[in-house]
């Protein structure tokens, strides 16, 4: 007994230690919910940096690529006087005194001609755009220049069928020119351009035409389509010179 008693009086003090160390164990684990507290702030960026990636990348694109950057003012300067003359159509035909009957014919023409046209456009790999758009534009101004109702029925149907086959090649273009994620994003900011040119325009319309009639929705569409398109060729035929 006597023998057993100092190593039982030395067991004592460990044990009155493992108290102390049992209550730094609480203050330890006090430390873990601040840490945790910070987790849900780097998931929650993670996501929003996530979404922005493509957009940056598209960014990039637009600055890097001038092939992108032209078929992008093909869209917003030139391809967006079909979609605003295109409003036009119905009430031109009316005020150069076709009838209802033979407006209906006419607009239902222009489309089927336009719709020939988007699909001759996928056997015409080698066809640029530009020079389709600025044919287009000159066809609709050599009708209205003729005046007679026949010439600008014509003219219409001119160019609804050219305006088919140059936005088939340039959409064709834009995807081939680029590759990669930010393909979907660069197509959606190329397709947002009309959408604010195009206000600008029927403001323009809108304002010529008070005071006159309809025919000016015409000559906006002609002169804009064929001078954007004119300007771009020019530009795009220079930069494939070289310096």
């Amino acid at each position: 007994d006597d023998a057993t008693s100092p190593a039982q009086s030395l067991h004592l003090p460990g044990q009155s230690l493992h108290p102390q160390a049992q209550s730094l164990h609480p203050q330890a684990q006090s430390l873990h919910p601040p840490a945790q507290s910070l987790r849900p702030q780097t998931h929650s960026l993670h996501p929003r940096a996530q979404s922005l990636r493509p957009l940056a990348q598209a960014l990039r694109d637009f600055r890097r690529s001038p092939a992108i950057r032209e078929l992008a003012l093909i869209f917003a300067g030139v391809v967006v006087f079909f979609g605003v003359f295109d409003e036009y159509v119905t009430l031109l035909l009316d005020a150069r005194g076709i009838s209802l009957p033979a407006i209906g014919v006419t607009f239902a023409a222009c489309y089927a001609l336009r719709a020939v046209g988007m699909a001759a456009a996928g056997r015409l790999p080698t066809l640029r755009p530009l020079p389709v758009l600025a044919l287009a534009g000159a066809a609709l101004l050599v009708a209205l220049i003729a005046g007679s109702a026949t010439a600008i029925a014509t003219g219409c149907l001119l160019y609804f069928g050219l305006n088919g086959v140059a936005e088939v090649r340039a959409g064709t273009e834009l995807q081939t020119t680029m590759d990669g994620a930010a393909r979907a994003t660069v197509t959606s900011l190329t397709q947002f351009g009309p959408h604010i040119t195009g206000m600008a325009i029927y403001l323009c319309i809108g304002w010529l035409a008070t005071g006159r009639d309809y025919l000016m929705a015409a000559w906006v569409a002609g002169l804009g389509t064929t001078l954007f398109a004119g300007l771009l060729w020019l530009g795009s035929l220079r930069r494939a010179r070289g310096p």
